[in-house]
């Protein structure tokens, strides 16, 4: 990993009047199954259904290729080509579950639905959007079946996904970021869905630790657990709610003494920072994460070793 040298500048000012707006991408991994009715125009929270249609009808139709032509589509084979095929040619029959409980990567599990309760989940629903490229947008709470599309793939008449949903999804977002904090954690490939025009204040967030040389580089294996907590944590889940990424100021507190029941981890990473960037300028705003504080972080689920060799991980009771 490559140091990084963040220019530090006077802490940015975050709004206060509305709660924040995260960016998240979908995962790779997701439940199978799901107890929910098929899905159907009208429930899903924000309305692109026409879209929506649009796409899973073109999935659908790309499904009826060879092989070799699905398994470059959809960026798998053999087994889980099969069960991909499956699953988007029955998009629209399938029995479906709350996106946030059929996303199963590491940044969602890190936000961990599990231990939320109704009323932190309703708050989770209003500060969470999840890029798709199958359906566009998808808060928590929206029930989807089981699928397989990424938002960079090129789908037959409709190609580049993410170019082809850019200017829906770039109307939405301007909307609901209406005197918000938008913190976009997208990567790349589902940050093309956003239009380079839209004239909206958004940040972005880096994880860094120091190499062996005292540099500080981005950590990169557990990047997208801590994304998940930062998410968790900002959001004011579960019940962290006096600091928020509205009131962040010079230096960012992940405290874990008022969530100390979601913080029993032991962290073994005492020099983590967080370098706040305003993704429109790229001015940087570097923050110290204290020793104490990164058990908030990380949800007392994980701890974090400096050894060489890659991150490991001890899961610890939670």
């Amino acid at each position: 990993m490559h140091p990084v040298t963040p220019q530090v500048t006077p802490a940015v000012t975050l709004s206060e009047t509305r709660p924040p707006l995260f960016l998240l991408p979908p995962s790779e991994g997701k439940l199978s199954g799901g107890t929910g009715p098929a899905w159907t125009s009208g429930t899903m929270r924000i309305d692109l259904d026409l879209q929506r249609i649009r796409v899973a009808k073109a999935l659908r139709s790309a499904m009826r290729s060879n092989a070799t032509e699905r398994g470059r589509l959809l960026g798998v084979k053999g087994e889980a080509l099969a069960s991909a095929t499956v699953s988007n040619k029955s998009v629209f029959g399938s029995p479906t579950t709350p996106a946030i409980e059929r996303y199963t990567g590491v940044l969602y599990g890190a936000l961990d639905v599990s231990s939320l309760g109704n009323a932190e989940r309703t708050l989770l629903d209003d500060s969470v959007v999840i890029f798709s490229g199958l359906w566009g947008l998808v808060t928590p709470s929206d029930p989807i079946p089981d699928y397989k599309l990424k938002m960079g793939s090129r789908l037959g008449s409709l190609g580049r996904l993410s170019t082809w949903w850019r200017e829906s999804i770039t109307n939405e977002i301007k909307a609901l970021a209406d005197r918000r904090t938008v913190w976009n954690l997208l990567p790349k490939e589902h940050a093309g869905a956003l239009s380079p025009s839209l004239d909206i204040e958004q940040f972005s967030v880096v994880f860094l630790e120091p190499n062996k040389s005292g540099e500080l580089v981005a950590v990169s294996h557990w990047n997208k657990f801590l994304k998940g907590a930062f998410v968790r944590h900002s959001a004011g889940v579960p019940r962290c709610r006096t600091i928020g990424p509205d009131r962040l100021g010079s230096s960012v507190r992940f405290q874990a003494r008022p969530c100390a029941d979601h913080a029993r981890g032991q962290s073994e990473h005492p020099q983590l920072r967080v370098a706040v960037i305003d993704v429109r300028s790229r001015r940087t705003d570097l923050r110290t994460v204290q020793d104490s504080a990164l058990n908030a972080v990380a949800v007392g689920r994980i701890r974090m070793s400096t050894s060489p060799g890659s991150p490991r991980s001890t899961r610890t009771a939670s």
